[in-house]
């Protein structure tokens, strides 16, 4: 097959060559099989033991606010994340500072780069900060470090001491 459509016994052109593809039901049992997951939507390969996926890893770069307050976690408050890599079935958990989970209830991917995640209400600023960790179907995840806190207090932005010198004349 050359220069084609991957079919047939050839492997040359630049279409690529057709891996077997089938559900997480279909699976092979011999070691070193490559093959197309149609349930989880990535290539995997047999390890002879285990299946592992071939994908990679998201993105997560930012978050739609990072200062959420408890009144809008009340009213079933949906978080935007953006990055990359977001693909059908991925989940979103909140990660609190002592590194408890937060599942979130409900997450919609709107896109390979956009995401809206359900915060529960179980997340309080007893905890903060937040981390957001999307997981990809994969198994494969990425984690924003600090990426919310809830209700926080403001913070001085200047040292203590002298802040100015007022002359009353």
């Amino acid at each position: 097959n050359s220069g084609g459509g991957g079919g047939g016994s050839g492997h040359t052109g630049t279409a690529g060559t057709k891996v077997a593809s089938g559900t997480t039901a279909q699976r092979g049992s011999t070691a070193g099989q490559i093959r197309f997951n149609s349930t989880t939507g990535v290539a995997e390969y047999y390890t002879g033991s285990t299946f592992k996926s071939i994908d990679a890893p998201p993105t997560v770069s930012s978050v739609g606010n990072t200062n959420i307050t408890d009144a809008q976690i009340a009213a079933n408050y949906d978080l935007a994340i953006t990055g990359s890599g977001f693909n059908s079935g991925a989940t979103v958990k909140f990660v609190g500072n002592d590194g408890t989970e937060y599942a979130s209830p409900s997450v919609t991917i709107n896109s390979e780069t956009s995401i809206s995640a359900r915060v529960p209400t179980t997340v309080t600023n007893a905890n903060e900060p937040f981390d957001v960790k999307v997981t990809n179907i994969s198994g494969l995840s990425n984690t924003l470090a600090d990426a919310f806190n809830v209700d926080a207090k403001p913070a001085w932005q200047t040292a203590s001491g002298t802040l100015a010198t007022i002359i009353d004349s």
